[in-house]
């Protein structure tokens, strides 16, 4: 939906009208900063907060915004008008360089100055909600340096036509009395969303997801409605990147019915996503007067290139370990198929926790499927006891030249001409990558801490 932003900037030419109330204890009643009192928004009947307040001049720098928020099925897009019957996020922000306290109150009338629609709390310790004379209003609640103010309106569930919101804005000094204060009073129309009248053809929007350099037919999906209408010219513009080619279609023979399908053409996809505009009876839908809009978008599905198996190689008997997949290309889902394991069937990319309870050589398979097809890989993992060297080393008592690294690769020491058993000392259980002197690789497993 188009924005609608009500921003006011208020610039004013001499001094507020300064009022000042006395109870009958003849003492002021210095301010509502609680809860200010209905029927002060300054529309038809009402008063202003000028009855209390007042002696302060308004700053071109000062300002007061009104924004109108959709809730459903948009949350927070910003709205132009109303539908009726339903519910919208109203917020109320006002802005100076030297008030320091803000108050306000609002209430939504029809032009003939009834109640339009109810509104309803977001936040009970900073609003409030009062009825008076059958009018609703809404107001701020404890008012302090807070200068927005969040609540909801429920439109009314008949037609009404344009809703005014009368409102009133206290810019307050903070000096604990009614004097040197400021008050703007205004008001904003939200106008009612006419429902445009019904074409007597209706175009459907469609997406189609097709597989690169697959063909695929392009149908226009329409409804006839109206007997009015039997036979109808359709533009058909496409776009693939910068590129842009009009074309045309005729039904004929139409009859009231539907949905019906007619084939527009038969493209080859390639990568670029292909975009089609579809509309009745002019040669600028902007220019419609019987038809409809419709848009096709052709999205290109490529196939899975790569899938990649993440974990260790070499793994302990019943210690869990982490595997995850790296998938290249668009995918719809991932299927693990666990073989030996705990647990044999996964989904998704992981990470997973895989353990076995039982030594030996098992298969982790991993298959990614979209929607043109599916890529399988695997992986080998060696599940060892905790009392087995993963590989064949000589006898500890053979003097070692090297480097010693924890599995992540991180250095532990490197040594030279050292005693094997010396090298593996002080080293807590774990598998263990040995660098030999030449660049040969090999993994010990430390059974226990070597002390």
């Amino acid at each position: 939906m188009k924005t609608l932003s009500l921003l006011l900037k208020l610039t004013f030419i001499g001094i507020v009208l300064s009022v000042a109330m006395w109870n009958s204890k003849n003492s002021m009643v210095v301010s509502y900063s609680s809860t200010p009192p209905a029927g002060m928004t300054g529309a038809p009947g009402d008063g202003t907060c000028a009855t209390c307040h007042g002696g302060g001049t308004l700053q071109t720098t000062d300002s007061v915004i009104i924004t109108f928020y959709d809730t459903i099925p948009n949350p927070d897009t910003v709205v132009q008008a109303y539908e009726v019957g339903k519910t919208y996020r109203v917020v109320v922000q006002v802005n100076s360089s030297w008030a320091t306290r803000f108050g306000f109150e609002m209430t939504a009338l029809d032009s003939s100055g009834n109640p339009a629609g109810s509104f309803v709390l977001l936040n009970s310790a900073n609003t409030a909600i009062q009825t008076s004379g059958g009018r609703q209003y809404v107001s701020h609640r404890n008012a302090s340096s807070n200068n927005t103010w969040e609540f909801l309106w429920n439109a009314p569930t008949n037609q009404v036509g344009g809703v005014v919101f009368y409102f009133a804005v206290n810019f307050a000094n903070n000096n604990g009395a009614t004097s040197g204060d400021a008050i703007y009073v205004g008001n904003t129309v939200l106008p009612i969303l006419l429902t445009p009248a019904q074409p007597d053809l209706v175009l459907y929007n469609d997406t189609l997801h097709a597989c690169v350099n697959t063909q695929v037919q392009v149908n226009l999906i329409y409804e006839v409605l109206g007997s009015d209408i039997t036979t109808a010219k359709i533009y058909v513009e496409e776009r693939i990147g910068n590129t842009i080619t009009l074309d045309s279609i005729t039904l004929a023979n139409l009859t009231v019915g539907g949905p019906n399908s007619v084939p527009i053409k038969t493209i080859t996809v390639g990568t670029d996503t292909i975009y089609y505009k579809l509309w009745v009876g002019a040669t600028n839908p902007a220019q419609l007067s019987n038809g409809d809009t419709a848009y096709i978008t052709v999205l290109p599905i490529e196939p899975i290139s790569a899938v990649v198996i993440n974990g260790p190689d070499t793994v302990l008997v019943g210690q869990a370990a982490t595997f995850q997949a790296t998938i290249s290309g668009q995918f719809d889902s991932v299927v693990w198929n666990v073989q030996g394991a705990s647990q044999n069937t996964y989904y998704g990319v992981g990470p997973h926790s895989i353990s076995w309870q039982t030594t030996g050589t098992y298969t982790i398979e991993v298959t990614a499927f979209n929607k043109c097809g599916s890529l399988t890989t695997t992986k080998s993992v060696f599940v060892q006891d905790t009392t087995t060297v993963s590989v064949q080393l000589p006898e500890p008592s053979f003097l070692f030249s090297g480097c010693i690294f924890e599995p992540s690769g991180k250095l532990i020491n490197c040594f030279e001409n050292t005693p094997f058993i010396y090298v593996l000392k002080n080293l807590e259980a774990g598998i263990y990558l040995i660098k030999h002197e030449g660049g040969r690789v090999s993994k010990i497993y430390v059974s226990k801490a070597m002390r």
